[in-house]
């Protein structure tokens, strides 16, 4: 069935006698589904929430589970040099905050808190003409946000677009956009509230995102104060005609990196990922970068700094548990 999503849950003790479905674009109407299983393979945990398992968002203190890379850490990976001003007048805190940076400070290190790493898109453009179409100034579109890749520029000058977007190339001329760097793609500290959100609040959110990211993609192309030699990269790529025809050519898909965190019997941690610990009754395979994005931007010692981001590498497969 398309075009649903979870409404209740409806169980007798803890065996989940069926869901109520209803129509994702608000239109009225219950679907009941009754079965003798259920998996929740949403993206944000839905059904795992409203079943009533235990769950977590947010980042736990490294004491929780003996870890040294969870909660606050301020790292050099993604991050602002240092020099850049966060400051709407440059070097002066009663103007305000530029765009993005919140007036958080920095906790301990490895505290924990409520904030959750940054989501983006992963952005599908061609650089082939007869099929690019020409990105244009979005209807909410607001310069002002990108100031902040600006201060980065005036203190880490490059001609190379690849140090503001992960450019991956794809076949047919085509990209899978990632974020790069201190200012990118990834607009850290706006999707607190997504995890728990309703429906409404997760659709605002999106909406934020696509907006920040068209604006972005234009303000690279088309603002004056951008290096020409940026600019003149990122004209060269434009909307694929042939991609997500039924979403004005961009993906609809949100990259939501975490949201909830079921809490069972057995919770995988940094142990698991780095082999000191091996399950004993292992189900399957994985192994990938230990790899978490930014969660906060915000002024430390009068510039602005990223917050967040884990980067450990190199660890081979490991077995994942199951709990029976």
């Amino acid at each position: 069935m398309y075009g649903k999503r979870l409404d209740k849950v409806n169980k007798t003790g803890t065996t989940i006698r069926s869901v109520s479905l209803e129509n994702a674009d608000g239109s009225a109407g219950l679907t009941q589904v009754k079965a003798k299983q259920y998996i929740d393979c949403s993206y944000e945990g839905d059904l795992m929430a409203k079943a009533g398992v235990s769950y977590t968002t947010g980042r736990e203190p490294n004491s929780r589970y003996n870890e040294t890379v969870n909660g606050v850490q301020l790292k050099d990976k993604h991050q602002f040099p240092d020099g850049v001003d966060p400051y709407i007048i440059p070097g002066k805190p009663e103007s305000g905050l530029l765009w993005g940076i919140s007036n958080g400070k920095l906790a301990a290190p490895g505290s924990g808190d409520d904030k959750i790493q940054a989501y983006n898109f992963r952005i599908c453009l061609t650089n082939i003409p007869g099929n690019r179409l020409a990105i244009e100034r979005p209807a909410n579109y607001d310069s002002t946000r990108y100031e902040l890749l600006l201060r980065y520029l005036s203190v880490k000058p490059t001609g190379d677009l690849g140090q503001i977007l992960k450019m991956d190339r794809m076949p047919n001329g085509k990209t899978d956009i990632n974020n790069q760097g201190p200012f990118s793609t990834d607009m850290i500290g706006m999707n607190y509230n997504y995890p728990d959100g309703d429906y409404a609040t997760r659709e605002r959110i999106f909406k934020e995102h696509v907006d920040y990211t068209k604006g972005l993609l234009y303000f690279i192309g088309h603002d004056a104060r951008m290096p020409s030699a940026i600019q003149q990269q990122m004209l060269q790529w434009g909307y694929p005609k042939d991609e997500y025809t039924a979403t004005q050519h961009w993906t609809p898909q949100l990259y939501v990196r975490e949201a909830r965190r079921m809490v069972g019997a057995y919770v995988m941690t940094q142990a698991n990922c780095q082999r000191k610990e091996v399950a004993a009754d292992g189900v399957g395979m994985a192994a990938y970068t230990m790899d978490s994005h930014n969660a906060q931007r915000i002024v430390v010692n009068g510039m602005v700094k990223n917050e967040g981001d884990v980067q450990l590498k190199g660890y081979s497969p490991t077995r994942l548990l199951t709990v029976l």
